[in-house]
Order: C-alpha cells, then structure tokens, then sequence
C-alpha cells in the first residue's frame, strides 16, 4: 500500500516540493525553475511576444557581459539582439546548434531593474511584432 510506505510517501513528497518550488541549478544546465514557473514564464512570454519591440544587435561590451553572466552565458553561443521594455532588460541568446533533439535557436531572459530574472523562455522562431535594427 503506497500510503503506508515511507519510501512512496518521500518520493511523492519530493514531487510535490518539485512542481511548486523548483530544484536547484544543476549540472544539466536548469535554472532551477519549478513547474509553476515554468508555465508562468511561459504566460509572460505569451504576452511579450505580442508586443512591438524594437530590438538592436549587442555591442561588444554587451556581449561580453553576458559571455560571463552566470545564468544568460550557459544559454546560447551569442547574445543576438538586446532591448528594453518597461524598465525592463530583454536579451536574447542565439543557439548555433538548435532544431530537434537539440533546444530551440534562441533563449530570451527578462530581468528587472534590480536584476531579477521576470522571464526566461525558449523559442524557434522569431515574433512578426519584434522587429531588429
């Protein structure tokens, strides 16, 4: 019976603690997101990538800050274009290598003023409302 055995009880229990707080960064290259994370990202990037943007490609300087940003630098071999929204700092990473097994081309981070990651969602192909200079 799985409710009387320790073993099935701590496993669920990790699950649950799972889906609503995350895990921790991992070698495996996770931001340590939960599930509920997830799907929240996944909500504000619904709703960003409706909006215009006008992005602009990196400057040097911006792409070597975010070569050794410790989140942004595991997610893409290069920043393809940067912009801000609302007092907030949008960067998208490019993937050389992407498509089927590999994760999609580009990974976009959100973060707010104070450096906070608001959102951090994969994705393939790029919004008709964002347009780069």
């Amino acid at each position: 019976m799985i409710g009387r055995n320790p073993f099935w009880g701590e496993q669920i229990w990790s699950f649950l603690k799972f889906l609503w707080r995350g895990s921790e960064q991992d070698e495996a290259g996770g931001l340590g997101q939960s599930f509920a994370d997830e799907w929240r990202w996944r909500r504000k990037f619904i709703e960003l990538k409706k909006q215009t943007i006008c992005w602009r490609r990196a400057t040097p300087d911006e792409q070597k800050e975010h070569d050794v940003h410790g989140v942004v630098a595991r997610f893409g071999d290069m920043t393809y274009a940067v912009a801000t929204l609302d007092g907030r700092k949008l960067i998208v990473r490019e993937r050389l290598w992407n498509d089927f097994p590999d994760p999609p081309e580009f990974a976009p981070f959100v973060f707010c003023e104070d450096g906070a990651l608001w959102c951090a969602y994969d994705f393939d192909w790029w919004p008709k409302t964002w347009q780069l200079d």
